[in-house]
């Protein structure tokens, strides 16, 4: 165990001394933070002129939501607002809504506007509610019609729904931001994994450094159990830190929010089924989002093992990183592609993967995507790791001597 840890150490080391990793590492970090004050910064224009800052806008929406906070989401509170809404929807810019007026008229309806952006969320084009519950279980059943779901898994999403607590207004404005930046922050930590990862196995082995590895008294066992070892601790340190510092930033920013809110009262959520709370909906996709980073830095580490430059592993790991930026919402309706779409690294962890509406069928068990797919993950972890321990040999001169740089050892 002390060699092991000793080889890994070695190996951290030699990590840490690449310009290239530091240089992606604070590159990537300054992005993700600056992404998560860039909501903080800037102004509101009405026809050229400024009627108030961001700063001001987050502080109206901060007031407009303690307005509502407490109160049951119900349709007493929906039909209250109504009035308000309409009244806020039959101002014309220009005419009624002008620079002068527009912050005052703002600062009047917004709770009204807050409520009714929710509500087209959770409750679509509904009219006339009398319960929201039952009116959010027809517009999910609705949904996922139209995605042609099997009759099983609706009837299982209107289940879950039911098992979820009153939808209770909080505010979370920390939390839907977070959810805002998540797609693009899975990006560029997989960035960082890549440049880390990829020289692992290759670096050594093009400049013949492999050789005289493994045949120390360490060994091919104990040398690539470390590499492996290395690149999956890196994966979650990194993931770690990047996800820690942006919850931090984000929620003294914009407030911390009630984490025992039920999730579906954040906009981004409103239309989902799943019964948790806004802090296990941040656990939940942290913890996927980990796994997912760590598949690539396996798919990554693989290709090293076998390649004889880091040039090659880098090229297939931003490839995949590169699919995250492909807009995920033309892949949400198409069934098993779907489901294989979204179980690809570094697009899993992201909203639509992990509370995606679609369930994997197993004899009659239904599993919902942050079940299933770190299922399927497990058997290509294991896969991964063997193969890119296997292919850490030494290379067949004819002579049977070791050789470095072309020379004779």
């Amino acid at each position: 165990m002390r060699q092991l840890l000793y080889l890994t150490g070695y190996e951290y080391r030699k990590m840490l001394r690449r310009k290239s990793l530091w240089l992606s590492f604070w590159g990537c970090f300054l992005i993700v933070l600056f992404s998560g004050s860039v909501f903080f910064f800037g102004s509101t224009y009405v026809e050229g002129e400024k009627v108030y800052s961001k700063q001001e806008g987050l502080k109206m929406e901060a007031e407009a939501s303690k307005e509502l906070e407490g109160r049951v989401m119900d349709a007493a509170l929906l039909r209250e607002y109504k009035k308000d809404f309409a009244e806020y929807s039959a101002l014309e810019l220009g005419t009624t809504l002008l620079p002068e007026n527009y912050k005052e008229m703002q600062e009047k309806y917004l709770p009204s506007i807050l409520l009714e952006f929710w509500s087209m969320k959770a409750l679509g084009e509904a009219e006339n509610i009398e319960d929201v519950r039952e009116s959010h279980r027809a517009y999910l059943r609705e949904r996922l019609e139209k995605k042609e779901l099997s009759q099983e898994e609706i009837n299982w999403h209107i289940q879950e729904e039911k098992k979820q607590d009153t939808y209770i207004w909080q505010t979370n404005s920390g939390c839907e931001r977070f959810l805002a930046l998540q797609q693009s922050t899975l990006f560029f930590i997989g960035i960082v994994l890549v440049i880390g990862t990829a020289p692992l196995f290759a670096q050594e082995r093009s400049c013949g450094a492999d050789a005289l590895l493994l045949t120390s008294k360490l060994g091919k066992e104990k040398t690539g159990r470390a590499k492996l070892l290395a690149g999956f601790s890196f994966s979650l340190v990194v993931s770690l830190f990047f996800y820690l510092s942006l919850l931090l930033e984000l929620f003294l920013l914009y407030g911390q929010g009630d984490l025992q809110a039920v999730m579906q009262t954040l906009p981004d959520l409103a239309h989902v089924s799943y019964a948790f709370s806004v802090g296990q909906m941040l656990l939940l996709i942290v913890g996927c989002s980990l796994l997912s980073e760590c598949l690539l830095a396996a798919v990554v580490m693989f290709c090293s093992s076998k390649m004889t430059s880091a040039f090659g592993p880098v090229v297939i790991g931003l490839l995949l990183v590169m699919l995250n930026l492909l807009a995920a919402e033309r892949f949400q309706d198409m069934g098993i592609f779907t489901m294989v779409w979204n179980a690809i690294p570094v697009i899993f962890g992201s909203v639509s993967s992990v509370f995606s509406d679609y369930l994997l069928n197993i004899n009659g068990f239904l599993l919902p995507a942050f079940i299933y797919t770190p299922l399927i993950y497990l058997p290509f972890f294991v896969i991964l790791w063997v193969g890119a321990r296997r292919n850490l040999h030494l290379p067949p001169y004819s002579d049977g001597r070791l050789r470095c740089h072309g020379h004779g050892a």
